[in-house]
């Protein structure tokens, strides 16, 4: 329940920033709660 959380904040700062490189951070950021919820 916590990754849901987590991966949901992520995606609505991936939605919202404006700044290329705070996208990539975010993004990149995403990818370790769904590694996680669709691994394990």
């Amino acid at each position: 329940m916590m990754l849901f959380l987590l991966l949901e904040g992520f995606l609505m700062c991936v939605f919202s920033v404006l700044d290329l490189v705070l996208f990539y951070i975010f993004f990149e950021s995403v990818l370790i709660p769904m590694f996680i919820l669709i691994g394990v």
